[in-house]
């Protein structure tokens, strides 16, 4: 399970930042010979005279967004994985007091509270374990697309401007 998950981060950062080291292509213009009907004429979008404000024309915007997304995700894969391993360990603890209690002697009653808290305790576990799992996804995108972008979060490569 730990190979598939490490395999799984490693795949989606290697996709996100496959786009980095592609080459452009240029682009080509078509003889106009080719041009048949009203393919020559521009298309609607293509002439406006108002300009559009776009959420891309603000780069501070985006590297704040990008940073916000990265410590965010850096903060629920803390808070996650704090949260799975006190959880297990608390489940684990009243599964010993179970166990313990069927040695001694142990009520119904008592038996049954510590395994409903058990079953609770695990639950909040992986429950946790999904936190710190979406939290080191969000990073991780957030990582990679911020080093595809020239970006201030990852070291810089040697195709960014300075």
């Amino acid at each position: 399970m730990r190979r598939i998950c490490v395999l799984g981060i490693a795949g989606s950062l290697v996709c996100s930042t496959a786009c980095s080291t592609a080459p452009t292509t240029s682009i080509r213009t078509i003889d106009p010979g080719l041009m048949v009907g009203r393919s020559a004429e521009p298309a609607g979008f293509e002439h406006r005279d108002d300009p559009v404000v776009e959420d891309d024309q603000d780069p501070a915007r985006g590297q704040r967004a990008r940073t916000a997304t990265f410590w965010t995700g850096v903060a629920l894969a803390a808070i996650g994985g704090a949260g799975t391993i006190g959880f297990a360990a608390a489940g684990q603890a009243f599964e010993q007091k179970l166990e313990r209690g069927y040695a001694d002697t142990i009520t119904r009653s008592r038996a049954e509270q510590y395994q409903n808290r058990g079953e609770l305790m695990n639950g909040l576990a992986i429950g946790s374990g999904a936190v710190a799992l979406a939290g080191i996804l969000m990073a991780a995108v957030a990582l990679g697309i911020d080093y595809t972008l020239c970006g201030k979060l990852s070291r810089r490569r040697k195709d960014c401007p300075r």
